[in-house]
């Protein structure tokens, strides 16, 4: 009993090897120095910022409910990969190897966001790129999902600060006392949430704005009531609160603050 086990195993192992060997070649890849490609995309959402000196997306994944990336990239001789990651890694890559090289040619890359049930919450945002034949990795592919992108609509709160010649309110000379400021959407139209008239402040927030591009007028009286400082500025209102707080210096010769003025 014990000898016809023992010469099941032998029979075994002399099998098993065959079998397994590709006809007596090594694995795929054993000893190669092949240098994997990677084919990368990153996504930004609504545009760009600077933060700490870093080039960031202006919206978060947050302020937009996207949960997942859903990425399809197809390619010559069939070539077809999908996959999904969370919406936060702000990029996709993936990388072929020996055995499976990627083929030569142009490529096509799809994104889409989802929401946490996998379900999209924006169109779909195709780029190409190309894979050579000297072995360099493809360009690294950006895509911006522009909030026209998205099935729904969104608000954001502003954040701004205002200084007067570089100072805070009291700091200044003159003091402010009475600050008026006018809030204008891209038509030039006066934005009623934005008005303010009152006592001088140095930070404020208007809640609940459609997302989009503003201009912010600034005018700042003395004690008594004199337009002493004026001045604007463009600035941009993402969704959700994550927004950049945009800082006004307001300075400018007073005898020019007359339309900043009620």
């Amino acid at each position: 009993m014990k000898s016809a086990l023992a010469l099941t195993l032998i029979t075994l192992g002399l099998l098993l090897p065959a079998a397994c060997d590709n006809n007596n070649q090594p694995p795929c890849g054993s000893g190669s120095t092949y240098e994997p490609v990677a084919m990368r995309t990153l996504w930004t959402i609504n545009g760009k910022r600077f933060f700490l000196g870093n080039e960031i997306s202006f919206d978060t994944c947050l302020d937009v409910n996207a949960t997942y990336a859903s990425i399809t990239i197809t390619g010559p001789e069939n070539y077809l990969h999908t996959g999904e990651i969370l919406c936060t890694a702000m990029e996709y890559s993936v990388s072929d190897n020996k055995c499976t090289p990627f083929p030569q040619g142009p490529y096509t890359i799809q994104v889409t966001l989802l929401n946490s049930a996998r379900q999209p919450l924006t169109q779909v945002k195709t780029v190409s790129t190309r894979v050579y034949n000297d072995g360099n990795p493809p360009e690294v592919r950006e895509i911006d999902f522009d909030l026209d992108a998205f099935f729904t609509g969104f608000t954001g709160t502003l954040w701004y600060k205002l200084l007067w010649n570089g100072l805070d309110c009291s700091a200044a000379d003159p003091a402010v006392s009475v600050v008026n400021v006018a809030l204008y959407d891209e038509d030039g139209a006066p934005v009623g949430a934005g008005a303010f008239n009152g006592a001088c402040f140095a930070e404020k927030t208007v809640q609940n704005l459609p997302t989009g591009h503003y201009t912010l007028r600034a005018a700042g009286q003395d004690d008594v009531g004199a337009a002493q400082y004026c001045g604007e500025m463009e600035l941009q209102v993402g969704a959700g609160v994550t927004n950049p707080l945009w800082e006004l210096n307001v300075t400018g010769d007073a005898t020019a603050c007359a339309e900043f003025v009620p």
